[in-house]
């Protein structure tokens, strides 16, 4: 059922009015988790310091944990992502990431459509974090979201680089499916994904902390 329903493929429509973006610093070194950021269609950022947590956040026949969840998520388990194309180095990696999310045993399935506006890139980059995930939400919906992957971090701290990158893609889908970094009650190594001190270079499938905590709002 899944393979079908990554087939499908939807268009979204940007309205032209200020939107609001939430980056996950998926740094894995910061201790900054998630900053309030607006911004216009024009490009410009207003920095905010208010917490994008409520507390009061009522989701029907959805269970919201802030020791294991971010407060907004991916509200369809059907994900697809804009096609993209890198060498086979990092190709495989990433594609293994989506798969490793589609074999566990929850409702989500990432897949691959023209008409997505999600996109996944990689790249050298001078800021020190693996990989960084950009969310535009509406209430806790995100719409959609861009994912990056630091090319130079990752390759200069790797011991086996498709694990790792594999790892690092793992952990910011994560993000998409409403996981928060450095959940609570919970220990390395197997302990979560969004873990930051988890080991990237073999750790590479969601564990069943996570499992159980992704089919708390799906």
């Amino acid at each position: 059922m899944k393979a079908l329903l990554k087939a499908i493929s939807s268009i979204l429509f940007v309205a032209i009015a200020t939107i609001t973006i939430y980056p996950v610093l998926a740094s894995e070194t910061s201790e900054k988790y998630i900053e309030s950021v607006e911004t216009n269609l024009d490009g410009s950022y207003l920095e905010e310091d208010n917490p994008v947590y409520d507390l009061n956040i009522a989701v029907s026949a959805r269970s919201i944990d802030f020791g294991r969840h971010q407060g907004f998520w991916h509200h369809s388990p059907i994900v697809l992502v804009r096609p993209f194309s890198f060498n086979p180095n990092w190709q495989t990696p990433i594609n293994n990431a989506m798969s490793n999310w589609n074999t566990r045993n929850t409702p989500v399935a990432f897949g691959v459509g023209s008409a997505s506006n999600n996109t996944v890139a990689a790249g050298s980059h001078t800021w020190n974090e693996y990989g960084v995930i950009y969310v535009s939400t509406s209430g806790t919906n995100i719409t959609w979201f861009n994912i990056i992957l630091n090319s130079r971090t990752i390759s200069s701290s790797a011991t086996n680089t498709g694990n790792f990158i594999t790892s690092v893609m793992v952990h910011e889908l994560g993000h998409v499916v409403g996981l928060r970094d450095n959940p609570t009650g919970v220990t390395v190594p197997t302990g979560s994904v969004m873990r930051f001190d988890r080991p990237r270079n073999s750790l590479v499938m969601p564990t069943a902390f996570d499992v159980a905590s992704v089919n708390m709002l799906y």
